[in-house]
């Protein structure tokens, strides 16, 4: 059976976007109650984008009271500013207490308004200064190192992490609002076991003003521990956890009832025997700067370099058992990343993980990049990584880089930049919308705007911020200091761009960290490439290589990118080298056009598209291919992709081509689907996707088995290449809602419904449906198809009420079992998920918009069970 119907050439764009969304509508009006079996991991959605929303020129310490307080460009100041808005005053300044203190830029707030503690140092050492006005005047509390010592041999004992405040009492009973501190002894002199080589934990009970000690270290002539890195309070159980340094024999987590008698000069295994402690010690992964907590678990960033950790094997990010019983490595890209890139602080924002790292040159191994990075969590063991600071601004890789402080305030998280990327700030994150399946819910720094946002854009703004954007997309991509980690946000609006040529060759813009070239939608934001000339390109992208490699991508966003030049070959994408990856976007060229849409130009060109659509124009050509080969070992892989109106939509003629298409849907295609030439010598991965081809779907002209080439739909024989054993027939009518205007949803009885495999990296269908298990062919999963169905409002196993609602939802699970519930608006997308951890669980809709939703139930088995709410 035949179905190939030509898809309109004008206006197709529109149609197809407009039928989507209404189907979507649709389908969700006309969704009773459902319940079948699902095998994805629902968890996958559960992560918020982290993202900056604001960037404070200087270094921000910390906040308390409603101000963030600071560090004056002169280094004695204290500033502080509102949380909002970006205007300061000078507070106060340390050097009323002595004109030789200089602030070390650490601040440490209590929950005390205006009761906080700063760092400061003069040539003889480090002094804890207090103030309990908001930084307007300060007292010096505390001598770091003293009695260590003749003064100025042994200057370097400070603090690292910061003080301790108790918010809750701790097992052993030691109270509330108590504060302590950890010695974090770097003398270059100390000598093993003398009296400068003294750590301590010292506590105070009045606010600060006095300190007693609870431990030292280091002075009996012998040496148990080179530093305290961090104390840290379990917000769960009241324990305290003390992380020390840094050889493996000083290498340890404490954990402490908060009250037990800690005589002197322990080693950590003698601690670990004793009542009211446990001990994790002995090795490179128990050496940490910081520790994060979850109700069962607790997490920790290893702070080793390549001199002590050779393997690899004790780096990266681990997971604890809060009875110390397991301890496991749950991310290791760090040191797949770089040796000498270590963790460094973390904090806790809502239910989502955030741990930074440091970067440190020890001897003769150099950097092999020079960024930090940001890691962030919301299950403790998926971890996600984006390249935050690029510190070859300075060039020059001996140097040492940290972030040097991370807080939250407010439900907002602050990162202290200190510089890179062009900056000296500190970043204002929120943790905001949902994560899409095919995003990556980490910052991304720094922002720059194109288009009207606050105010219209004019290329001779910095773009740095939505009240100065740019007019144009390529006078920000070409003039401003583009970084590893920077998101470009364009309006929405026509922009009628000239070629982009994005040569960012210089080495002080290097690094790791995908940029993002983000739109306000598929169909809302449109970048035009209007002029080139015959063989040339529209979009011409790195040619140098020196933002993207093989595992970081440049990410096209919510986009539509057309080319509406008449040229013989003209690419809307030309990617030499480099890495493009493309979101939610339209790719497509004019009508009049018969080039290809997107040119793998050179050696280890990749090209990753994601729920997005490729229209090429209705002229018959043999040049018109949806992606052109043109060199060797390059890449390209679709998932939930919609492909339109080409001749050969692949046509591969090169060795070493790493192909896939995954639940795809080619349709209107002149010739060929994919033709394999004679020098194709990989077998590429065809699963889960629909054909209409005039001529045949897959032609293979080489030796190929076709292994991978299953659980399709074709319209015709394929030729010279295996279809599996699990393929529809072909000629099978996939009973599209309305193909021939674009909507390729499935219809109730479609047969492509649940006949696919389910590929662990399609979670999600081109709307971020749910897919079920079993899968649908083709990019939308349908969401009509069910085992059972029922009303679940009005069955006696479940009650719910009021429906409509205008306020709270109540939901009585009677007795039934349920671990999580989604609320999903009318499109099926998922907005919320929310732990089932009490019998009567209550709702708030007030900060919905008006219109239908979806509550979805799921049991710990996997069942699914789901509910139509008018609000």
């Amino acid at each position: 059976m035949e179905f190939f119907i030509p898809f309109p050439g004008k206006n197709k764009k529109k149609v197809f976007l407009l039928l989507c969304g209404f189907l979507s509508l649709i389908i969700a009006l006309s969704l009773e109650s459902q319940t079948f079996s699902q095998g994805s991991d629902i968890r996958a959605n559960q992560i918020k984008v982290l993202e900056t929303v604001n960037s404070f020129r200087g270094q921000w310490c910390c906040a308390n009271n409603g101000y963030l307080y600071g560090v004056g460009a002169n280094y004695t100041d204290v500033v502080r500013k509102h949380e909002t808005g970006q205007s300061y005053e000078t507070r106060g300044n340390v050097t009323s207490l002595d004109p030789s203190f200089r602030i070390e830029y650490k601040m440490f707030p209590t929950s005390k308004p205006g009761l906080f503690f700063i760092l400061v140092k003069n040539d003889s050492g480090f002094f804890l200064l207090k103030s309990t006005d908001g930084g307007a005047t300060f007292t010096n509390v505390y001598t770091f190192g003293e009695d260590n010592g003749v003064k100025g041999s042994n200057p370097e004992v400070r603090i690292l992490r910061g003080l301790l405040e108790i918010t809750r009492e701790t097992p052993g009973g030691g109270s509330a609002g108590t504060l302590y501190l950890g010695e974090y002894n770097i003398s270059r002199s100390r000598i093993r076991g003398s009296v400068n080589d003294r750590v301590r934990i010292m506590k105070s009970i009045d606010n600060g003003d006095t300190w007693t000690k609870v431990t030292q270290w280091n002075t009996n002539g012998a040496n148990q521990v080179g530093h305290v890195h961090a104390m840290r309070q379990d917000p769960y159980t009241g324990e305290i956890y003390i992380c020390t340094g840094d050889n493996n024999d000083k290498s340890g987590l404490i954990k402490w009832d908060g009250n037990a008698d800690w005589p002197d000069n322990k080693t950590l295994a003698e601690i670990s025997v004793m009542d009211g402690f446990t001990v994790l010690y002995g090795r490179q992964r128990y050496r940490v700067c910081d520790v994060l907590f979850d109700e069962d678990h607790f997490y920790t960033f290893a702070d080793t370099q390549l001199p002590n950790n050779p393997t690899g094997s004790e780096s990266g990010i681990w997971k604890g058992t809060k009875d110390f019983s397991s301890y496991t490595r749950v991310n290791n890209k760090i040191f797949d990343f770089d040796p000498m890139h270590i963790g460094w602080f973390g904090e806790k924002i809502g239910n989502t993980f955030v741990f930074t790292t440091a970067r440190e040159y020890v001897g003769s191994f150099p950097w092999k990049e020079h960024n930090t990075q940001v890691y962030t969590s919301i299950d403790g063991e998926n971890w996600y990584v984006s390249g935050v600071l690029n510190w070859r601004d300075l060039n020059n890789p001996t140097l040492p880089r940290y972030i040097n402080n991370v807080f939250t305030y407010n439900n907002k998280l602050y990162i202290d930049c200190i510089a890179g990327a062009g900056h000296y700030s500190v970043i204002q994150c929120n943790v905001s919308k949902e994560w899409k399946s095919n995003e990556d819910p980490v910052i991304l720094h720094p922002v720059y705007y194109v288009g009207t946002w606050n105010t219209p854009g004019n290329d001779a703004n910095s773009g740095t911020s939505p009240d100065v954007p740019k007019r144009t997309l390529n006078n920000a991509l070409t003039s401003n200091r583009i970084c590893a980690g920077a998101r470009v946000k364009v309006s929405e609006g026509n922009f009628h761009e000239t070629n982009i040529n994005l040569n960012w060759s210089n080495t002080g813009l290097q690094g790791r960290g995908s940029v993002v070239i983000e739109g306000r939608g598929m169909n809302e934001t449109h970048i035009i490439s209007s002029s080139g000339s015959e063989d040339t390109y529209g979009i011409y992208i790195e040619p140098e290589k020196t933002l993207t490699n093989s595992t970081t991508p440049l990410i096209l966003k919510d986009l539509d990118i057309f080319s509406t030049v008449g040229a013989s070959l003209n690419y809307v994408l030309y990617i030499n080298g480099s890495y493009i990856k493309t979101i939610d976007c339209i790719i497509g060229n004019e009508d009049n056009d018969d080039s290809p849409l997107v040119i793998l130009n050179s050696y280890g060109s990749k090209y990753l598209s994601e729920n997005s659509i490729h229209i090429a124009n209705t002229g018959t050509s043999i040049y018109k291919e949806i992606v052109r080969f043109a060199a060797s070992n390059t890449s390209c892989h679709l998932n939930n992709c919609i492909i339109l109106n080409a001749f050969n939509a692949f046509e591969i003629n090169y060795p070493g081509t790493d192909f896939s298409l995954k639940n795809c849907n080619l349709y209107g295609i002149e010739n060929v689907g994919v033709r394999l030439g004679q020098s194709c010598n990989i077998e590429p991965f065809i699963k889960n996707s629909i054909f209409s081809c005039s001529y045949t779907p897959i032609m293979n002209l080489t030796g190929l088995t076709g292994t991978g080439v299953d659980y399709n739909l074709y319209n015709k024989e394929l030729l010279n290449i295996n279809a599996g054993g699990h393929s529809l027939p072909v000629g099978t009518d996939p009973m599209h809602v309305d193909a021939e205007n674009g909507d390729f949803n499935l219809r109730i009885n479609s047969p492509c419904i649940g006949r696919g495999v389910s590929l662990t990296d399609l979670l999600y269908d081109f709307t971020n449906r749910l897919r079920k298990n079993p899968p649908c062919l083709g990019p939308f999963e349908n969401l009509l198809v069910t085992r059972t169905r029922y009303n679940l409002a009005n069955s006696q196993s479940i009650k719910i009420y009021p429906n409509p609602v205008s306020g709270i939802l109540t939901i009585d699970y009677i007795d039934e079992k349920y671990s999580t519930l989604s609320i999903l608006n009318s499109k099926g997308i998922i907005l919320d998920n929310i732990n089932v951890n009490a019998p009567v669980q209550q709702l708030d809709f007030s900060k919905y918009s008006h219109g239908l939703y979806i509550l979805q139930f799921i049991k710990p088995t996997g069942e699914v069970s789901r509910v139509k709410i008018s609000h």
